[in-house]
């Protein structure tokens, strides 16, 4: 795949893509962006090498809410600093982060941090 996109691909795709996101990266593709999907993206990324499948899958699938809530807790904010300013209340804040922890794997906000910042380019 790297070969690929160096010898000049505009984009490239994994097998089993939705019939969606096909679409959705001829359109970009003809309208000269590149793509990439976001699962490789991340492979291709992070660290300037690739990631093990099941880790990029990982930070790919993590939602908008939940990387907000991982830059919070990168900054140090306490639950209750983090549902002030994502205007949410404490109990779905801590809602949010156990599927950030579960997804990512960890125990701890201090693992999902370092985790973050080591898969982080």
């Amino acid at each position: 795949m790297c070969n690929a996109l160096a010898a000049g691909a505009n984009g490239y795709i994994l097998k089993g893509v939705s019939g969606l996101t096909l679409i959705d990266a001829l359109k970009r593709v003809h309208a000269g962006q590149p793509y990439v999907t976001p699962e490789l993206a991340v492979r291709l990324l992070v660290g300037g090498k690739l990631l093990p499948k099941r880790e990029a899958k990982v930070q790919a699938a993590l939602t908008y809410r939940e990387r907000q809530l991982l830059d919070h807790i990168s900054k140090g904010h306490t639950n209750r600093e983090i549902a002030d300013r994502l205007g949410l209340t404490v109990a779905t804040t801590k809602v949010y982060l156990t599927q950030l922890l579960k997804k990512m794997r960890v125990r701890s906000r201090l693992q999902a941090v370092i985790a973050a910042r080591n898969q982080t380019p």
